[in-house]
């Protein structure tokens, strides 16, 4: 499902990098992403509306997800809201820490051009 469509709610699962600690205590991943699905175990698929894994950039899910939401917010006057759950460690702050800060420069930047075309 594409971000912006009319689907109530949508589910982005972000796979996190293993930490330098994880990685010095022998901790492998266990877990493969495929074509929208994270695969627990080798064999445990969990189907998602979005996959991310550690090699995508908070400003890519930013562009695919949140963006989408925010301009349909502007321009239709719709409410979106964007938030983490999981648990600790996971990477919800840095997650959303980046989405924060990207969304309000597109908030910036939608306000001041709606300033300039009132004037």
């Amino acid at each position: 499902m594409a971000a912006g469509t009319t689907d109530a709610v949508q589910v982005a699962v972000r796979v996190k990098p293993l930490s330098d600690a994880e990685l010095n205590d022998g901790v492998q991943k266990c877990v493969r992403l495929s074509d929208g699905q994270i695969v627990v175990g080798g064999q445990r698929p969990f189907a998602f509306d979005y996959v991310y894994g550690p090699e995508d950039h908070t400003e890519h899910l930013f562009h695919e997800l949140v963006e989408p939401l925010l301009d349909n917010a502007f321009l239709s006057g719709y409410n979106a809201t964007v938030f983490a759950y999981g648990q600790t460690g996971a990477g919800k702050t840095h997650t959303m820490n980046g989405i924060t800060k990207l969304a309000v420069r597109r908030i910036c930047r939608f306000l001041h051009e709606a300033v300039k075309e009132a004037e």
